[in-house]
């Protein structure tokens, strides 16, 4: 669709006239003209003939689910190597979210956690860009296991000159301190050593000795077994996963672009939505007037693709926020407002002199006794502010990822789709990035779009989140969960019989430029509680109204005997016969109800009319029509 146009910063002529081409107004037909003196503003609209050369997008849903197929939305997680692709179906009802840098999975981290100290050792994702003294300096500061681990592991050469030398003077050495200098750990296999190791040290040791891994990897997952899964953590955790990165402007898989340019669509419907007329519910002239208000959808479009790569913010960046204002209008041509001195400023008392005199007076004071603090020992630094007591088995404990670790190949890069598992203390989360060999910064990845479809080639490895609607199968033993829907008129969707209104349902024919409602009743008929998925499209050749999408999942807690109604709206804008996928549900992303699909005929005019419906008969009816139902209908129930 042709987006908008602006002309800005138009100088009248010497006699007041401002003149503009039509070709630069292109096609468009409805005008704003703003005009701004040092006095006023002054806003007029205005409109011009239609033109035929406006292209207009067809909002209509094209490519509806296959019908002989079911459909759940699925959360997922993938690996995808360097060099490796993935493939999204259809980025308009899907989310995504790659990390691809350990920088990434450290601003995660920090999001889950709210760990202060992880915070504090932020420099990290900055190690590859600093110079050796300042490492010294930062390795001096902040010595401990966790950080020796890490950079035993991602920088190998400075962990070779500095700091092995430095743990092999410590006096009193730990398991951590005898794995990273590669000393003998033979005695950690004794019982009482041994209940003392974290799962992370239990995983380390069988690295070192020979025949040790097959029995600890089983041990790890002999004991992960035993715990009861979480599935609220397990939704928070992904959840959190596929919106870390919402906020942020960069783009860099051009995925936002794209999807933004897909729900294009859904905002323009919108928009049509607004020529609904209160009549019979039609879209005024069946079309879209050739005048209709441009959308700015594009320019949102193309905001996303210029957007800066999280620019650090900085005093020339406001300053040059607070010139913009006067750059919009002709370069400031009325003129700029000039910084000048302060009324009542301290004239001659620069440099802070007004304070000096103070600073000065205090110099002079009696200093009364001061308690002393108590003394200190300095102690060897183990993991990080910990005390020796606290430094036991249950500092990091098993979990998916760890389990994961333990069964890797030695031999080649390791990653993880359950590492949010990692995130229980800083301890776990330090020594999580330490072994997670993603990048400092991720190399640049090859991303195409074609027809709503996604293909991602990986310039380096990265972990995935992605939620997309895929193929499922029923569930064997599903949950005896009840589904139903049926389609309404918006405006005529109720009947009175003997006082009481009961729903109206529309069952053979729809009329264009008419807004209908399809009506989901989902029973849950059990004694327990059940969280359910609710998949839910408009027919094809609709297009949603009323805040309704395209195709969305809803999620939905069903109390024990309960029921739940959704609701989605949509017209049709042509005549035809169109196929409607049905609603599905699914528990746990497997399907367990759904609808039976079937065929909407829509025409222009009913070949019936209900002489029984006021809307009917008001606006199709023969004048005899409306004289018999006004002499034969109660007329209250009329609003």
């Amino acid at each position: 669709m042709d987006t908008s146009t602006s002309l800005l910063n138009i100088r009248p002529n010497k006699n007041g006239v401002v003149s503009i081409p039509l070709e630069e107004l292109g096609g468009h037909q409805h005008i704003h003209v703003v005009a701004v003196d040092p006095q006023q503003t002054v806003y007029r609209s205005l409109s011009r003939a239609e033109s035929e050369d406006v292209e207009f997008k067809d909002l209509r849903l094209v490519r509806h689910l296959p019908l002989d197929k079911h459909f759940t939305q699925q959360k997922q997680v993938s690996v995808v190597k360097a060099g490796g692709k993935f493939k999204l179906a259809d980025i308009s009802s899907s989310r995504f979210e790659a990390y691809d840098s350990l920088s990434k999975v450290f601003s995660l981290y920090v999001a889950l956690s709210s760990n202060q100290q992880l915070v504090e050792f932020g420099f990290l994702m900055n190690w590859p860009n600093m110079k050796l003294d300042e490492k010294k300096k930062l390795y001096s500061k902040y010595a401990c296991h966790e950080l020796s681990f890490f950079l035993m592991k991602k920088d190998r050469k400075f962990f070779d000159s500095v700091i092995k030398p430095y743990l092999a003077n410590k006096h009193h050495k730990t398991f951590m301190d005898d794995f990273l200098l590669r000393s003998d750990l033979g005695k950690y296999r004794q019982p009482w050593q041994y209940s003392r190791l974290n799962t992370v040290e239990r995983i380390l040791l069988a690295e070192r000795l020979k025949g040790e891994s097959k029995f600890t990897r089983q041990f790890v997952g002999d004991q992960l077994a035993m715990l009861p899964p979480n599935l609220e953590q397990a939704e928070f955790l992904y959840n959190s996963a596929l919106a870390s990165n919402a906020l942020a402007t960069d783009d860099d898989f051009g995925f936002k672009t794209e999807k933004a340019a897909a729900k294009v669509q859904e905002r323009e419907a919108f928009r049509l939505e607004r020529k609904l007329s209160a009549g019979r519910g039609q879209v005024a002239g069946g079309e879209p007037a050739a005048g209709a208000a441009p959308s700015d959808d594009a320019d949102a479009v193309e905001s996303l693709k210029s957007a800066p790569k999280r620019p650090a913010a900085s005093n020339s960046a406001k300053e040059a926020n607070g010139r913009s204002r006067s750059s919009r209008f002709g370069g400031g041509k009325y003129g700029a407002m000039q910084a000048g001195p302060a009324p009542g400023g301290m004239g001659g008392m620069g440099g802070g002199g007004f304070f000096s005199r103070d600073k000065a007076l205090r110099k002079q004071a009696r200093q009364y006794y001061q308690k002393l603090d108590k003394t200190q020992e300095w102690a060897e630094n183990n993991y990080y502010h910990l005390p020796i007591e606290s430094q036991n088995a249950q500092l990091v404990a098993v979990n998916k990822f760890w389990n994961d670790y333990a069964g890797r190949d030695a031999d080649q890069p390791f990653f993880s789709e359950h590492f949010t598992n990692a995130s229980r203390n800083f301890t776990e989360m330090m020594l999580a990035l330490a072994v997670i060999d993603l990048p400092f910064a991720a190399k640049k990845h090859e991303s195409d779009f074609k027809d709503g479809e996604m293909n991602l080639l990986a310039g380096s490895s990265m972990v995935v989140f992605h939620q997309e609607i895929r193929a499922a199968e029923l569930a064997e033993g599903q949950t005896p969960i009840l589904v139903s829907q049926n389609f309404f008129r918006n405006n005529d969707r109720f009947r009175m019989i003997n006082g009481e209104r009961v729903d109206k349902y529309v069952t053979d024919e729809f009329l264009t430029h008419t807004v209908y409602g399809c009506q989901v009743v989902v029973t849950n008929p059990t004694s327990s509680r059940q969280k359910l998925n609710v998949l839910l499209q408009v027919p094809q050749g609709a297009v949603p109204v009323l805040n309704s999408k395209y195709t969305r999942s809803v999620p939905m807690n069903l109390n024990p005997l309960s029921t739940q109604t959704l609701e989605y709206h949509f017209y049709f804008p042509a005549t035809g016969n169109y196929p409607h996928y049905p609603v599905h549900v699914a528990k746990s992303e497997r399907l367990i109800a759904f609808a039976e699909p079937s065929h909407l005929k829509v025409v222009e005019t009913p070949s019936t009319i209900d002489k029984q419906s006021w809307n009917f008969v008001s606006q199709d009816g023969s004048e005899e029509d409306v004289i018999n139902y006004l002499r034969n209908q109660n007329l209250l129930p009329i609003r």
